[in-house]
């Protein structure tokens, strides 16, 4: 199989992230459907940013780069008319059916008079992010004391349920009244920025969310700027996941048909995919595991989740290198923010810049970052990319991610292949991941990379991007015996938190937790260069 997740190296002395939420013995525990609905999962069924955070209290902290998933949101507008079609299958329910299922008499959509709030930040979403922004707070202030409003800058996506997000975030780190104003295009403001009123103790000041239009944000929204992005994720689901995930939903379907005392017939893997998104929404906005959820015991529910993370892993993750070297203007911005906090350069008095965006915004950047990758000796991914047979592989490399390469393996260095495990041609008789070739012969034999129930797996989605996931990368001035132990003279640290939980950087030389500044710029140089997204986007 495919490892693609080692966030820690087993320690005695801390209980690290990885180890806490992904050890194998989590499966011998009760499983609670909550904290298993992929990227639908509420972040209190995770980690929270509190536990996680470490003091060092031998070093000062100068700023930080917090960048953040939106909050919990309220289903899309075609989530909520597929859960709709459910209501037909609950009408004909059978009687023991809806003896054994008592909600089914008069169940209706939870949705239907929620349209317009598709896709926007729910209430659960709102205080996720308050919570954090309370949390976050305490980390500031150790920076500082002065003013919190004027020491951060904040930015969002085009998409409200980020700006809001952030709002709410804000609320939280800053307490009072958040309202937005309507101060667009003026004073520098401009047409997708929001400008926040805050009222508190009787005060009036304002801050900024930053924002850029939707096809016009390489840095929070890469992969809309993307071309070999679309067409990577375009093809594989036509070709690939959209056949398979109806064989894998098709699987539920005698079981299903016989608990609702309906005809087999008569049910779709859509409606199976409906029932399990609507399990996912009940139990993720409201705890209530008794209706939909009853429909999946704890063995098919795992099914089910596994089937969502093969999807996020095939299209956000670690399976192709488009999907996450894409993602190098948001590690260009980042590491020039670190740049000019570290020389002084940056925006007078600013110590954090606070970003709120996606699950396809965070999850590249944790792969690109070498998050996932479980071989440690070889993290990083040559900027030959995948152009390479088996044989060309090099030992060591110097880019972000190295796929395991053992024949069993369903991808090789991200590219598909066959049943024979020969590549996949491209149309130019290339190996090149953008060239499929016909993959839609190849969904029986094709073995997906993520280890199917009850085989223990590392790739959660409900851990890598639930909402509310995020990624904190601390700057630090390094004390003396740090930077001895970092084979650097002063200089700069950095600690990077992945949903609060401290993990160290593949490639970093780390000392007391901390990685110098120096060897993290060193370590990131190629994949962050003015051509490394041209190189990976272009057609």
């Amino acid at each position: 199989m495919i490892a693609v997740l080692d966030l820690f190296r087993r320690s005695t002395s801390l209980l690290t992230f990885a180890h806490m939420v992904l050890a194998p013995s989590i499966f011998a525990q009760s499983y609670v459907v909550e904290g298993h609905l992929c990227t639908k999962t509420p972040y209190e069924q995770r980690q929270s940013l509190s536990r996680g955070n470490s003091k060092h209290e031998s070093s000062q902290p100068l700023f930080t780069y917090w960048l953040a998933r939106h909050g919990t949101r309220w289903p899309t507008q075609k989530r909520m008319q597929q859960i709709q079609e459910l209501q037909s299958v609950f009408k004909l329910a059978g009687q023991e059916a809806k003896q054994a299922h008592p909600w089914m008499n008069k169940w209706t959509n939870p949705f239907k008079d929620s349209i317009h709030l598709a896709g926007h930040l729910h209430p659960k979403g709102v205080k996720e992010m308050q919570h954090m922004g309370q949390d976050f707070k305490h980390y500031l202030l150790a920076i500082q004391d002065q003013e919190l409003l004027t020491s951060v800058e904040v930015h969002a996506t085009a998409k409200a349920r980020t700006q809001d997000s952030a709002k709410a975030f804000m609320q939280g780190l800053y307490g009072g009244t958040h309202t937005y104003t309507d101060c667009q295009g003026q004073g520098g403001i401009t047409g997708h920025d929001r400008v926040v009123n805050v009222t508190k103790h009787g005060y009036n000041t304002t801050y900024t969310i930053h924002a850029r239009p939707k096809h016009q944000d390489p840095v929070l929204r890469f992969f809309d700027m993307c071309p070999a992005y679309d067409e990577y994720v375009a093809q594989i689901n036509a070709d690939l996941l959209d056949a398979w995930k109806q064989q894998e939903w098709g699987a539920h379907i005698p079981r299903l048909a016989e608990g609702l005392g309906v005809d087999p017939g008569m049910l779709t893997g859509r409606h199976v995919d409906a029932l399990w998104h609507l399990c996912q929404q009940e139990a993720g906005l409201w705890s209530i595991t008794h209706s939909a959820c009853s429909l999946f015991p704890s063995q098919e529910a795992q099914h089910m989740e596994w089937v969502d993370d093969v999807q996020l892993f095939m299209c956000k993750g670690a399976a192709s290198p488009v999907a996450y070297h894409m993602a190098a203007p948001l590690l260009a911005d980042i590491t020039t923010s670190l740049q000019e906090a570290a020389a002084g350069t940056g925006r007078s008095g600013l110590h954090a810049k606070l970003s709120f965006a996606h699950a396809e915004t965070i999850v590249p950047l944790a792969c690109l970052l070498g998050l996932f990758s479980t071989n440690s000796k070889q993290p990083f991914l040559s900027d030959q990319q995948c152009n390479t047979t088996a044989d060309d592989l090099p030992e060591q490399s110097s880019g972000v991610h190295q796929q395991n390469t053992d024949a069993d393996d369903g991808l090789m260095n991200g590219c598909l292949r066959d049943s024979n495990s020969s590549f996949i041609q491209g149309k130019d008789n290339s190996r090149e991941c953008r060239n499929f070739g016909n993959l839609g012969e190849a969904v029986q034999s094709w073995a997906p990379p993520l280890p199917k129930p009850p085989q223990p797996r590392k790739w959660h989605g409900s851990m890598i991007a639930p909402y509310g996931a995020n990624i904190q990368l601390n700057l630090y001035q390094c004390q003396e015996s740090q930077a001895l132990a970092t084979k650097r003279q002063g200089g700069h640290c950095i600690e990077v938190l992945y949903n609060g939980m401290p993990v160290q950087l593949p490639g970093c030389h780390h000392s007391q937790g901390l990685c110098s500044l120096e060897s993290f710029l060193e370590t990131t140089q190629s994949m962050r260069s003015p051509t490394a997204f041209d190189h990976a986007c272009r057609m």
